[in-house]
């Protein structure tokens, strides 16, 4: 907030040692619920004296609200001082106000808050290649590369977006093998799927990369890494790949600042957001099915060439015999006959014998 001060003397004309006199007084209905710092320059070409307030929840109730619920309004009024009857305050550019100048000021979470995953920022954190692009314009990241989530704090009233810094806590709420089959889990899924420090390890999906960041980890910007398990009894174990592409799922989680041990905040925020994990490990089922499968079509087609074989013996041993035979033959005249020795068989004398009426042979 900018709150410019100028003085006059009745002859129009300004004097300058009167604007470093010039003061400007501020109070408030509960000063302790206010943090309020002031910067005031003064600009003596143009006779004026400028004020910037800033104000802040000093949050004395360390309650965390949704944003825009239960806020609580404070009465905050300037007066200039040592100034004549021309002062005036300049606010939003509408318009001149004089004299004394109040407002309400609303404590709490503001309505235009709130928190948002950055995918870029995220991929790029690592500093690893995911080895994969966006699709369906969700982020994808490596399932051996620690995931470091992202968040901005977005004001969607003056539209600033800052880095968050404060502490956060991170669930995984539902998933699918696809985009499309991604289904909520219910309380209990959550409390299995989700970091523990008891019970089996079996059903974790992930892990935070810090040890010791209790039951329920608390995250910030320095100590945000997350690592991928999708135990056996996750449901994230044992996807099978769809060729070309490698095994992946998609994650649905949520972002809370809710019970998380942090002064600095008072804004109760949630964000929902999906990523997906590509490169999942195959399992033990997948590679046996492999193998058994492969096995498997090598004695089927062993097995049916050698039924083929047997049940047309007979036909191609004779196919083949007089194949060999016609070859053989032809090969032998064709070499007879380029050395001229080529053999004609004699001709075969025969004798007719003529019996006359008598009974006497005669040879003719």
């Amino acid at each position: 907030m900018a709150i410019a001060v100028k003085n006059f003397y009745n002859n129009g004309s300004v004097y300058w040692s009167s604007l470093h006199n010039l003061k400007l007084s501020y109070k408030a209905s509960h000063l302790e619920s206010l943090n309020v710092s002031a910067v005031r320059n003064v600009y003596n070409h143009k006779g004026t004296v400028q004020y910037k307030f800033s104000l802040k929840d000093s949050d004395l109730t360390k309650i965390k609200t949704a944003p825009g619920i239960d806020l609580r309004p404070v009465q905050f009024q300037v007066q200039p001082w040592q100034a004549d009857e021309t002062c005036f305050v300049r606010n939003t550019g509408k318009g001149v106000l004089r004299g004394t100048q109040s407002m309400t000021v609303l404590l709490g979470c503001p309505p235009s808050m709130k928190i948002e995953f950055d995918p870029e920022a995220s991929v790029n954190t690592s500093g690893k290649n995911q080895f994969c692009n966006k699709k369906y314009g969700i982020a994808c990241f490596l399932y051996e590369h620690t995931f470091h989530p992202v968040f901005n704090i977005v004001d969607e009233s003056t539209g600033s977006m800052t880095r968050f810094t404060e502490k956060y806590h991170l669930a995984i709420i539902g998933g699918g093998k696809d985009i499309y089959s991604i289904e909520e889990y219910t309380e209990s899924d959550v409390a299995l799927f989700n970091y523990q420090t008891h019970g089996s390890t079996s059903t974790l999906i992930w892990t935070p990369k810090a040890k010791n960041l209790g039951s329920i980890p608390s995250f910030n910007i320095s100590n945000n890494g997350l690592q991928w398990l999708c135990g056996r009894k996750s449901p994230c174990s044992e996807i099978s790949p769809v060729f070309p592409h490698s095994p992946e799922f998609y994650f649905k989680l949520e972002f809370s600042t809710r019970d998380t041990e942090d002064d600095n905040l008072n804004c109760d925020l949630t964000a929902q957001f999906i990523i997906r994990i590509h490169g999942l490990p195959l399992g033990s089922l997948y590679p046996a099915t492999v193998i058994v499968a492969t096995c498997m079509a090598f004695i089927t087609a062993y097995v049916f060439t050698m039924y083929a074989f047997k049940r047309n013996n007979h036909k191609l041993w004779n196919l083949t015999r007089d194949f060999v035979h016609t070859k053989k033959m032809m090969g032998e005249i064709w070499i007879r006959q380029k050395i001229g020795r080529a053999k004609v068989e004699p001709a075969i004398e025969t004798s007719v014998e003529d019996c006359d009426t008598d009974g006497r042979k005669g040879v003719l």
